[in-house]
């Protein structure tokens, strides 16, 4: 319930968090291709709306970072992947497996557990990836 006080008026209009996520599905539903990219970096910047700045800023390196920790922790913790092909990994897969066992990493440890300094290496590594699907995805509208 919202109070409108120019008028005195109780009114049922904000948004419930259930709402949002429906509104949030039927928008990447809606959308012409439907991978994981998307709903990942759309949960990230929802996640990102409790870090915002004074002014309503959040940083790219904090939504990268939240991009990062799904992949992280769906990928590398539970195991889940992205294509349905046996033995075939999506580009994001490649970079965390191939950075879990170069770092012999436990599959145990969730994304807060890395030390910093490979939390942010690991955030370099999906940004170099990211970089590659904005461009596709850039060119794609000419």
């Amino acid at each position: 319930m919202a109070w409108d006080l120019s008028v005195a008026e109780a009114k049922d209009v904000y948004l419930t968090e259930s709402d949002l996520w429906r509104f949030t599905q039927q928008f990447l539903m809606n959308a012409s291709h439907t991978t994981t990219y998307k709903h990942v970096l759309m949960k990230a910047l929802l996640e990102c709306t409790t870090e915002l700045n004074e002014s309503g800023v959040v940083s790219f390196h904090q939504i990268a970072k939240h991009v990062t920790k799904i992949y992280w922790n769906l990928i590398v913790k539970h195991g889940l992947t992205q294509m349905n092909q046996l033995g075939k990994q999506s580009a994001v897969e490649n970079v965390m497996v191939s950075f879990q066992k170069e770092h012999n990493i436990p599959p145990v440890w969730n994304f807060d557990r890395l030390p910093e300094h490979q939390q942010n290496q690991l955030i370099r590594n999906v940004n170099q990836f990211y970089k590659k699907i904005r461009i596709r995805f850039f060119l794609s509208l000419f």
